[in-house]
């Protein structure tokens, strides 16, 4: 465990000052988790953060980059709906991720890869940590599902298999790039219509992956052939899904990330797991997006995890107590 004296050094070694600025902006964002578990982290590395939510409509983004660009605490910004698309064209540089994926869920005030002066005052990076957090999230509940089941129990890789992606926004880009730093050798992309996943199926080719769409209603009995099965839907938004796992699935299912986390479970959540399938919550997905916005923000190192470096403990401290402050602690 990282103890506040090395949180402390480590903060003074970075040079933050006196009040470090940062939020999340969306809409809807009242129901965010980001403020509490941003706090959290900032806590217990002793980094004083001020972390706000910031309710922008479709569009608002760019006016809000001007009003917070004032004040030289700013940090960054974590990015949520509907402004990821709008956050990597805004930015003045971006990652080789985003520049892939067209979306970002992180903008960051003062990176080395970003120019000094921008539109809105200092350079802003753009980055996109979804795809973190959604590896994350899954290899978590790929490794519950195989210690509850043993070796009995379903792959406990994605090395090789067919991931299913509910949605074509932009959290399914980044579902799909997760997938293919996991190993999986295709996706099947579960939408309304082709015409909405054409954008999701042609980044996958460029990922390496084999790729189809499939209709939605289609996943409940196709689920069990699957490694994993990540829904991307807004809250409620695949409620109507529940009623077809319990009627169409007649196998166990594979592990099922459902990114949204309110209301928790989702009727999706619990169908599933009725049917004896292994469900991770949106908020494992949050917290492992999260921790690479704490790095990003506050300049800290941290990590790789599980080393017993100074940084490597100030993450797993770091983690603890993000995962505590969102309820998704062991």
């Amino acid at each position: 465990m990282l103890m506040r004296s090395e949180a402390s050094q480590s903060a003074e070694a970075v040079d933050v000052p006196d009040l470090v600025r940062a939020g999340v902006v969306g809409d809807p964002v009242a129901h965010s988790l980001s403020p509490v578990m941003h706090r959290a982290a900032c806590r217990v590395l002793c980094v004083p953060l001020r972390y706000d939510a910031h309710r922008a409509p479709a569009g608002a983004l760019e006016p809000l980059l001007h009003d917070l660009a004032e004040d030289p605490r700013w940090r960054g910004l974590s990015v949520t709906m509907p402004h990821k698309a709008d956050a990597a064209r805004l930015a003045d540089a971006c990652s080789d991720r985003v520049a892939l994926l067209n979306a970002a869920n992180t903008l960051v005030v003062g990176h080395p890869e970003a120019p000094e002066h921008g539109r809105f005052g200092p350079g802003l990076w753009a980055h996109n940590t979804d795809v973190d957090g959604i590896v994350h999230a899954l290899n978590g509940g790929l490794g519950a599902s195989k210690q509850r089941c043993g070796s009995a129990g379903r792959p406990s890789s994605l090395k090789g298999a067919t991931v299913g992606v509910i949605g074509n926004g932009g959290t399914a880009t980044a579902a799909v790039l997760a997938s293919s730093l996991l190993g999986a050798a295709a996706v099947s992309i579960y939408a309304r219509s082709a015409r909405r996943a054409a954008a999701v199926l042609e980044l996958a080719g460029r990922c390496g992956l084999a790729a189809e769409h499939r209709p939605v209603e289609a996943v409940a009995a196709e689920a069990p052939g699957l490694g994993a099965v990540v829904s991307t839907l807004p809250p409620h938004a695949a409620d109507g899904l529940a009623g077809s796992v319990t009627a169409a699935m007649c196998a166990v299912p594979p592990v099922l990330l459902d990114v949204a986390y309110d209301p928790w479970p989702s009727a999706l959540a619990q169908a599933w797991a009725d049917r004896g399938g292994e469900v991770v919550s949106g908020r494992a997905m949050l917290v492992g997006q999260g921790i690479e916005q704490v790095r990003l923000f506050t300049g800290l190192e941290l990590g790789p995890s599980g080393s017993e470096s100074t940084a490597g403990r100030r993450r797993a401290a770091a983690l603890a107590a993000m995962e505590h402050a969102v309820g998704e602690a062991p």
